[in-house]
């Protein structure tokens, strides 16, 4: 009787370890970047993977975020990841778009190295400086791109934005980073 016990205690804990590991929680684009390039495809792709984009969406507790990823070849990875943890990949061939053409991706840095580190927060003390009052716990986005630099082809920028809510949260300014930097603060909607 102690055995069969001890064996039920034994697969109880095992079984709620697994359910705790499965069900972490994810809270923010770092937390969702480590969970997307845990992705079979991404992983193998090793250091060739270089960060093309994000987008993410913020709704109280609800949260999703869409990772894309280029290794130099013929497709885009993708990874979407919810609140949760839930990672789902697919891929698109790349098109035409430029920047393909304009960039050595090979030479981009690691794609946890493009990360603006709380950029919610900075995008937040931006807008306190100029006199808005931005709202965090209500929806807001994220967004980055990598694109080459206008005059000169070859050169990386990494534009991130942050679009907050502000007032009564239907309108909204966006806070923009350029490798890492405030750069632009503009006007934007919020959607309902």
């Amino acid at each position: 009787m102690k055995t069969i016990l001890g064996k039920f205690a034994a697969t109880s804990v095992a079984a709620l370890a697994m359910t705790i590991a499965v069900s972490a929680q994810v809270n923010n684009t770092k937390e969702a970047l480590a969970v997307a390039l845990k992705n079979e495809t991404v992983a193998a792709g090793g250091e060739k993977m270089k960060l093309y984009a994000v987008s993410g969406n913020y709704n109280g507790t609800n949260k999703r975020w869409s990772f894309q990823f280029y290794d130099g070849g013929a497709n885009v990875h993708s990874v979407s990841v919810d609140e949760k943890g839930k990672a789902n990949y697919y891929s698109r061939e790349k098109g035409s778009t430029r920047v393909f053409d304009d960039l050595d991706f090979s030479k981009l840095p690691a794609p946890s190295e493009v990360l603006v580190e709380d950029a919610i927060g900075k995008a937040k003390t931006a807008l306190e400086a100029l006199g808005f009052k931005p709202i965090t716990d209500g929806k807001l986005y994220i967004s980055y791109y990598v694109r080459s630099e206008y005059r000169q082809k070859d050169v990386p920028v990494h534009d991130w934005k942050v679009t907050l809510p502000i007032g009564d949260g239907k309108q909204g300014k966006m806070v923009g980073f350029k490798n890492g930097g405030v750069d632009t603060v503009m006007n934007s909607t919020i959607r309902n």
